[in-house]
């Protein structure tokens, strides 16, 4: 898909420019705003492993924001970077550059549970609805 297609589905997130540096806005706390534009950037809708590892080396630098709302935001992005560096697929509107199929291996969740331990549960095979 060219760059000047438009299809609406993604309205106001900005085209995947690897190691694009943000613009910081006024009228938003810095940090704040450099968290957001981080994960739209390196851990967004298209993410590869290069921009994953870029996300996942700043928010360790940002892991002791001094607002404690950035410091919960950073904990969640931190655990959303490290499934989609442990899911190796393309699934849902998530694309990995990397690997643009979905993979079978990956139809479960991943649990994270302190410190730095995560663990796969996978689904049960479901049967094709019945029409």
């Amino acid at each position: 898909m060219a760059s000047d297609d438009f299809t609406g589905v993604l309205r106001g997130v900005e085209p995947y420019a690897p190691g694009a540096v943000p613009t910081p806005r006024a009228d938003v706390p810095v940090a704040r705003e450099d968290l957001q534009r981080l994960m739209t950037r390196d851990a967004g809708v298209l993410r590869d492993a290069a921009s994953l590892e870029r996300a996942a080396t700043q928010l360790t630098a940002m892991a002791r924001a001094a607002d404690p709302e950035v410091g919960n935001l950073v904990t969640v992005s931190r655990t959303l970077v490290d499934a989609a560096r442990a899911r190796t697929e393309s699934r849902g509107t998530h694309t990995r550059l990397d690997f643009p199929e979905r993979s079978s291996d990956f139809l479960g969740r991943f649990v994270f549970g302190a410190a730095a331990q995560r663990r796969f549960v996978p689904l049960p095979a479901q049967e094709p609805a019945a029409r």
